[in-house]
């Protein structure tokens, strides 16, 4: 075993109806979401071993999703289903450019209630990397889960990737996630960050500032202009490949599955201490991948 992906699996209800408002969409594809779900059927595509661990609703969205994780050739036998919440719906607007939104529902979902009883601790000390996103911080149950398996994975010395992508629309207790943002940040290597997200958590620091919070390397996306890797030794700027984008949905857990799934493959202790040619080489690979999941609808219909 070589990575778990923790956190939400949910379903996106993609409009067909390209510039439409949501109100107005009357045809949705009915697809597979949640970042770290992503993420674990990116890194399965590109011959990582992994495990998703999560939690869906006994219902009929979450007997979907068990069955459709299972066709992808991932095991189910982590994701718990859970009688008392409901499975997390998304619907997924896109506009002419392929940007898309989001309009959450079910949001007191089960993903929120990951217990640590739930999961077979013992694949804690088999695995080389444990990815999570930042949703899991959503819930005060699930964010408990997650500070111990933390405090398993960095006694067993494997390497640890956050991606935080929380939607600020579903911060409730701002303070809350912030507080429990700083305490997961003591254990993250590797840190994955949008424009959007560097200005939000970390308003006013400066690269070397974040990655003296014990992050070995800085990922952060661009969109369109492509991406920045960051360490304290270099920076290396990778563009993003020219294509048309028909759903930008999953875009970045595209990326972080291919950069991770190298990293991975070439036996990488630290981040830190990959050369600037190694960087440059997996940050075009994982571009590539961004730019084919966004030709299509879904965010791991490419895989698929």
């Amino acid at each position: 075993m070589s990575v778990i992906c923790f956190g939400e699996l949910i379903i996106d209800f993609t409009s067909m109806e390209a510039s439409k408002e949501l109100w107005q969409a009357e045809r949705f594809q009915k697809n597979v979401g949640g970042a770290p779900a992503n993420v674990a059927i990116g890194l399965h595509y590109h011959g990582v071993p992994v495990e998703l661990w999560s939690r869906v609703g006994n219902d009929s969205f979450g007997k979907f999703l068990i069955c459709q994780i299972n066709r992808s050739g991932i095991s189910t036998k982590n994701i718990i289903q859970d009688s008392g919440h409901p499975t997390k719906l998304a619907f997924v607007g896109v506009e002419k450019n392929g940007e898309r939104y989001f309009e959450f529902h079910n949001l007191n979902s089960a993903e929120r209630y990951m217990e640590i009883e739930d999961f077979d601790l013992g694949m804690l000390n088999k695995i080389r990397l444990f990815h999570f996103g930042g949703v899991a911080l959503l819930g005060e149950v699930t964010s408990n889960t997650l500070m111990q398996i933390l405090k398993i994975v960095k006694k067993n010395n494997a390497l640890v990737s956050f991606d935080p992508n929380i939607r600020i629309d579903l911060l409730h207790d701002k303070d809350a996630v912030f507080k429990r943002l700083k305490d997961v940040l003591a254990h993250v290597d590797i840190l994955k960050l949008s424009k959007e997200d560097w200005s939000y958590f970390f308003p006013g620091k400066s690269r070397h500032e974040i990655l003296r919070e014990n992050i070995s390397l800085l990922i952060l996306t661009e969109g369109a202009k492509g991406v920045r890797l960051l360490t304290e030794k270099q920076e290396v700027s990778v563009p993003a490949e020219d294509v048309r984008a028909v759903d930008t949905t999953g875009a970045g857990d595209a990326f972080t599955a291919a950069f991770l799934s190298k990293l991975i493959q070439a036996s990488v202790d630290s981040p830190e201490n990959v050369s600037s040619d190694r960087l440059n080489e997996w940050g075009r690979f994982a571009n590539h991948w961004a730019g084919k999941v966004i030709q299509y609808r879904g965010a791991v219909t490419a895989y698929l």
